[in-house]
């Protein structure tokens, strides 16, 4: 078995052990520019995915190899800064599309605005999500 081949097993098992949470992404566009209003893009479709959520997971330091110094929230003895409500991760494999910042995700109700999408070498997507008003 080469790398490529043990990774997307490896994947695969972490999706079908953790990813038990039902999401859809909601495909949005800006129809005249930046500054125009959100609406539903009309040349993607929405897809459901599952997934698995961190909810509320916590900032790292600047450094985190380093030692907490006094001026860290660590250091200081609080906890550290929340800086999105969830870390969402899904096996992304067979994704029609990556979604984009404008794009919305759907959960058991609300909905989430993604706040970034870092990209990795394996399958999964890693998602940074904080909660929005429905329109």
């Amino acid at each position: 078995m080469n790398w490529a081949a043990a990774q997307r097993s490896s994947d695969s098992l972490v999706a079908a052990t953790f990813d038990n949470e039902t999401f859809v992404v909601v495909p949005m566009a800006r129809a005249a520019g930046v500054n125009s209003a959100l609406q539903p893009d009309p040349a993607r479709a929405s897809f459901t995915f599952l997934g698995s959520i961190d909810q509320f997971p916590r900032d790292l330091p600047v450094s985190f190899a380093q030692p907490p110094s006094l001026t860290s929230p660590a250091g200081r003895g609080s906890d550290a800064a929340v800086s999105h409500e969830w870390v969402i991760t899904a096996d992304a494999i067979s994704w029609p599309f990556w979604p984009g910042s404008d794009d919305f995700i759907e959960h058991a109700g609300g909905r989430y605005a993604i706040g970034a999408r870092p990209r990795n070498d394996s399958g999964r997507a890693v998602i940074f999500a904080s909660r929005v008003r429905k329109p």
